[in-house]
């Protein structure tokens, strides 16, 4: 954001000088970019009088001109094609240095010859002194400039340029007007009042507007028409003041709308009235329209983008940029002026999408002052009637009034508790106000009403902090961190503690850690489970990501694919992560899974080469539950159908009756869809169930107990269905005597036609031992008998 400290003092009144001035604006976040400052730099050059201007005898181009300094007669070499006898300009004398330009090259001006002639200085063009880009000619001052003078004494305030930056926040400092008003906040001058009257209209406006998004993104539309206005050149203040902010100059009627977008924050734009066909619709643009703008570009448009138009077409792309079909120009006689508000997401969407740069975007995406659409129109009003002339028409409108106030409370406690500050009650009002709040006095509470200009002022903090920025960050005194108690409770939670934990059980046990999007690509969902509810994100990062995921097995798949497709083999992945089962806050699990594939041993001359299998994959499942404390036989499992598993050999695990995990052979169907060669197993234990079981104990295992008594063991061998899990086969051994019963093993699994069809053999190895005597044959057949008919009675198994 350009301006000239002249520009500055039409809002602010103050007599510092330039440095504090600056100083101001960096201490108020409004961080000083650049300064040119002439009136230091361009003491040594002096106002001097053309007497003679002849032409160089040896150079077409260049001109001998005999100018009086005051004092002396000098004669220059120049080029300039403005040269002319009696005509006043500057001079850098022999030994001066011009201004330091943008690449910081400093030149002293020296004695010279050239072409033959000698040359004892140099006339000056504005770009020399660095005072714009005007480079054509020599500078021509006002006929009662004194000769001998410094040139410092003809240059005003309008030539002292300051340029800031400005945050994305602060859209009101991008008005010279928003500029003063927060300096003026922080101490330093006064803010003059601008007082805009409701200009009195001589004849109704003859034009219609159909605003159909008054409820949704162009809430406010105001406009009114002018008649007979000269579209003549902008006023010499005017021009001048443009050319040093680098301001394009283009004619009175649009120059005169820039100068309010600088002045005021506050775009307009201005429709030449004969151009435009019929009334007036704003609207939504509908994909593939066509809109060429006034920078003679055709843009394809999309849905959704707010556009101006008449009964011909698109005329204007709200907020962003002008058409050229309803543009103004030199023959331009009657107009149509516009100021409204539109919703700064659908300027910012549109402006991004066509790559569109514009001083009204900038600041409509922003988010300008709703309330400023009246006076932006009566300002206009104001210097089009005094610069063009002209009858001015009624204000039509179009709109919905829904700005509402913001209301923060906020006491003096809170202030001085996160700023370490003292500060009184009468400081606070008095900056707050200045910028514009309202502010009433409530239980010795302050409510405080933003003003319509500071968008970004929605929190108490927010307040607080430009508290902070009128008292001054450098008058806030340093403090030592004060030393807090250190916690003596655990500064991970239960589920970040667990998380670690099985994350190191699982790599001990040779699995690799994948750590990808929540985000799947919305065909895999189908394909792994299209009876579940579909997540879909109204915005997704692409096409590929535009799903939240059910299950943590498709982008486990999709590495397994990829690792495959490059040759490798035996793989082993986990992942621990969230999946969703819904839109809400907390319609989230969190989830452990893993998969394995390919063999279980690699070539070895000591095993077998052999496909990894159910009861691998449910060892790794298992090794988890067994590691928070969840042994196998507090736990049941049952055979449930999933969609990713094979049907017939999968294990649903159940603690009570809440189904905390699964585990299985990965369905021959999903290999087919993921063209996944080899055969996998994959396991899921769902950790936010889980903790609702148990707890972490940060306590040291218990002493072993050692039992001095004789313990016994008994083999059995049941003949049972296929489709009887092992699992159940040893919890019904376990029941029969929980006391007694130390351990149950499985040794061997036969399968052969003298047992039957769909029959197997299960070979089990039972430990008997008491802890308080040495059991005896007695008690051991009894314990036998019972494991017996728990099997037959829960199994339907037979003794072999």
């Amino acid at each position: 954001m350009k301006f000239s400290i002249k520009w500055l003092r039409e809002h602010l009144r103050f007599d510092q000088d330039y440095s504090n001035l600056l100083d101001t604006l960096n201490k108020l976040g409004l961080e000083v970019e650049n300064m040119i400052n002439p009136f230091d730099q361009l003491k040594a050059f002096k106002v001097v009088e053309i007497l003679e201007v002849n032409k160089h005898p040896n150079a077409d181009k260049l001109t001998l001109c005999q100018v009086s300094d005051g004092k002396k007669k000098l004669q220059i070499v120049c080029g300039a094609k403005n040269v002319k006898k009696g005509l006043k300009s500057v001079l850098a004398p022999v030994g001066t240095f011009l201004p330091k330009n943008k690449t910081d090259e400093s030149i002293q001006i020296k004695k010279s010859n050239i072409r033959g002639e000698e040359s004892f200085g140099m006339l000056c063009s504005e770009k020399e002194l660095c005072l714009s880009e005007e480079s054509e000619g020599i500078i021509e001052l006002d006929k009662s400039s004194q000769v001998g003078q410094t040139f410092s004494n003809y240059l005003d305030e309008e030539q002292v340029i300051v340029e800031i930056a400005i945050t994305p926040n602060r859209v009101d400092c991008a008005g010279v007007r928003g500029i003063a008003r927060d300096i003026a906040a922080s101490g330093f001058g006064i803010l003059k009042n601008i007082n805009v009257v409701n200009q009195n209209f001589e004849f109704e406006s003859d034009i219609k507007i159909h605003n159909e998004l008054k409820n949704k993104t162009c809430p406010q539309f105001y406009g009114r028409i002018i008649k007979n206005v000269t579209n003549n050149d902008s006023p010499d203040w005017m021009v001048k003041r443009f050319k040093y902010t680098d301001i394009k100059i283009i004619s009175a009627l649009v120059d005169i709308t820039n100068y309010i977008t600088m002045d005021n924050c506050r775009p307009l734009h201005v429709f030449d009235l004969d151009k435009i066909k019929g009334n007036l619709k704003i609207r939504h643009s509908k994909k593939g329209e066509q809109f060429e703008g006034l920078d003679g570009i055709n843009y394809n448009l999309d849905d959704g983008m707010i556009v101006i138009c008449d009964d011909n077409g698109i005329i204007s792309l709200a907020g962003i940029l002008g058409g050229l079909s309803t543009a103004c120009d030199k023959n331009t006689k009657n107009i149509f002026v516009e100021s409204a508000f539109f919703d700064p997401n659908s300027i910012a969407n549109t402006g991004r999408k066509l790559n569109i740069i514009s001083e009204a975007r900038y600041r409509f995406e922003r988010g300008i002052d709703p309330l400023s659409t009246i006076q932006g129109l009566n300002f206009a009003t104001e210097m089009i009637i005094k610069n063009c002339g002209g009858e001015v028409g009624s204000i039509v409108y179009d709109g919905s009034e829904n700005s509402k106030e913001t209301h923060i409370e906020i006491d003096m406690h809170n202030i001085n508790q996160i700023l370490g500050t003292e500060l009184k009650k009468n400081f606070v009002i008095e900056k707050l106000s200045g910028l514009g709040c309202k502010i009433s006095l409530k239980n010795e509470k302050l409510n405080v009403i933003p003003p319509s200009w500071r968008s970004d002022l929605i929190l108490k903090e927010d307040l607080i902090e430009e508290v902070a920025r009128m008292y001054g960050y450098e008058n806030i005194i340093d403090q030592p961190m004060s030393m807090r108690e250190i916690s003596k409770g655990s500064t991970t939670s239960l589920s970040q503690s667990l998380k670690k934990k099985i994350a190191r059980l699982l790599v001990s046990r040779n699995f690799m850690e994948l750590i990808t999007w929540s985000f799947v690509d919305k065909k895999w969902e189908e394909k792994i489970d299209p009876n579940k509810k579909k997540i879909l994100i109204n915005n997704p990062i692409s096409e590929e990501l535009g799903c939240l995921r059910s299950s943590l097995y498709t982008n486990i798949l999709l590495a397994i694919k990829k690792n495959e497709n490059r040759g490798m083999k035996n793989l082993r992945f986990f992942e621990i992560g969230p999946i969703f089962y819904g839109s809400e806050p907390g319609d989230q699990d969190l989830i452990v899974s893993g998969i394995i594939t390919g063999y279980k041993y690699s070539k070895d001359w000591l095993e077998n080469e052999r496909n990894v299998d159910l009861y691998d994959i449910k060892s790794h499942a298992m090794s988890i539950l067994d590691y928070v404390g969840l042994s196998e036989h507090k736990l049941r499992i049952i055979q449930e159908k999933k969609m990713y598993l094979h049907p017939k050999k999968n294990g649903a695990i159940y603690l009570g009756n809440t189904e905390i995990g699964s585990f299985g052979i990965i369905h021959p169907s999903i290999n087919t869809i993921f063209d996944i060669k080899s055969n996998m197993c994959g396991f899921e234990i769902n950790l936010s169930s889980l903790l609702k079981f148990i707890k972490v104990k940060n306590k040291s295992k218990p002493a072993l107990k050692k039992n001095i008594f004789q313990s016994s063991i008994r083999d059995f061998s049941f003949i049972i269905d296929k489709d009887i899990l092992a699992s159940k086969i040893l919890q019904s051994v376990r029941k029969s005597n929980k006391e007694i019963i130390k351990s149950v093993n499985i040794f061997d699994c036969y399968e052969g036609r003298e047992l039957g069809d769909n029959k197997k053999a299960i070979a089990l190895e039972v430990v008997l031992q008491s802890d308080n005597n040495t059991l005896s044959e007695k008690d051991i057949d009894k314990v036998t008998e019972i494991i017996i008919s728990n099997v037959s009675k829960f199994c339907g198994g037979k003794l072999r």
